[in-house]
């Protein structure tokens, strides 16, 4: 899938889009928006969004989408769009998402109301991808963005190998965000975890670059508003198998 506005799209603005697979598909080079987009809608008619439910993005390749214009798209989007709606119970597992225009995954929730729980992101190769932008921002390219005004609850963020970016994994809403067994290769890597607000991020048990763990000159570092609301400790020696 080359060479349209966007790749796939899966969105309700006529019912609840749920269970769907989403897997082994190319989407590269669509210039204006997502390579894969999961958007909740305002409703074709009524007043009340439907929401999207247990939808799985696995095994797919989203490469150099949405670069056209700065903040076009994301590897893999997963947005909310007003008071609510919802996303919830997607898993976005085994894919390779390079060099997109905004994040290699991007979560945005961007009012109060909004439903964006039990998101699982593990197992995925995100490299060259680049930061997010308005009220979304990330200080630079980054591999996954939580962005959530709604607690963003149930998030976990697991076994993922994240390379090429500032950024790996920028936490921005005020529920836990767990984020383990994940490889921050340091090829390119200034931070591991950016907390943006004072969320609790549970990043224990990641392979930082290092045996040394953050903090040390060799490894990938934190960033937060409140440090205590880190936790690294303890920290992988090794680095885990790729997935």
């Amino acid at each position: 899938m080359t060479r349209n506005s966007g790749g796939i799209l899966l969105s309700d603005d006529t019912g609840v889009t749920h269970d769907n697979l989403v897997s082994n598909n190319t989407v590269q080079d669509n210039p204006y928006d997502c390579g894969i987009t999961l958007a909740s809608h305002p409703p074709y008619q009524g007043d009340t969004p439907f929401g999207l439910a247990h939808n799985t993005i696995y095994a797919n390749v989203s490469h150099h989408n949405g670069t056209r214009v700065p903040g076009a798209g994301a590897g893999v989007g997963i947005f909310d769009s007003e008071p609510g709606t919802s996303n919830n119970g997607t898993v976005v597992v085994g894919n390779k998402l390079t060099n997109n225009g905004l994040p290699g995954v991007a979560m945005h929730g961007h009012t109060p109301g909004q439903s964006m729980s039990d998101t699982i992101i593990a197992g995925n190769i995100l490299f060259g991808n680049g930061a997010d932008t308005e009220d979304a921002f990330t200080p630079g390219p980054t591999g996954v963005n939580i962005f959530s005004v709604s607690a963003a609850t149930g998030t976990i963020v697991s076994q993922n190998t994240i390379s090429r970016e500032q950024v790996a994994v920028a936490a921005n809403t005020s529920a836990e965000v767990d984020v383990n067994l994940n490889s921050f290769r340091t090829s390119g890597l200034n931070l591991g975890i950016d907390d943006i607000t004072t969320g609790l991020v549970n990043a224990t048990e990641n392979w930082w670059g290092c045996p040394n763990g953050p903090g040390s000159s060799e490894c990938a570092g934190i960033r937060a508003v409140d440090p205590s609301t880190v936790l690294f400790v303890p920290w992988l020696t090794s680095p885990p198998p790729v997935p």
